[in-house]
């Protein structure tokens, strides 16, 4: 049975998109910081970081429109990978709501109330999220 992802360039396009959510949680949110808010374009955001990815990891991905990208964000809904709820506050993947460095600060905060407070619940968590994360 074919469908709409047997084609080599849509599967890739599909993975590319999961790769940017997961490489750049948040990847779309508007930017406080912006001069302009009203102007922001939440998908043309994914786009960019889209091919980002897609040079980052050496594979020649063809400029998509708008609607492709949002079938895309459709399938990923069906699937559970994206929640079915407005994502104001930029995409990210499941639970994976932080990047690399944001996680480090919120563990070693974290670290610090176990320790120092001597929570034995807070101290369960970190250990079981420090033998999720290997260490």
């Amino acid at each position: 049975m074919a469908h709409s992802y047997a084609a080599l360039s849509a599967f890739e396009r599909l993975l590319l998109l999961i790769a940017t959510f997961v490489r750049y949680p948040g990847v779309g949110c508007i930017d406080p910081m912006q001069s302009d808010s009203n102007n922001h374009d939440t998908l043309q955001l994914v786009q960019l970081y889209l091919q980002k990815v897609a040079s980052e990891l050496n594979v020649k991905l063809p400029p998509y429109s708008r609607h492709t990208i949002q079938k895309d964000l459709k399938i990923l809904r069906r699937y559970g990978l994206l929640d079915r709820r407005p994502y104001r506050w930029g995409y990210y993947v499941g639970r994976g709501l932080m990047n690399r460095e944001e996680l480090q600060v919120a563990l070693n905060a974290l670290h610090s109330q176990a320790r120092y407070q001597e929570d034995p619940q807070i101290k369960r968590i970190y250990q079981r999220l420090m033998r999720r994360l290997g260490g």
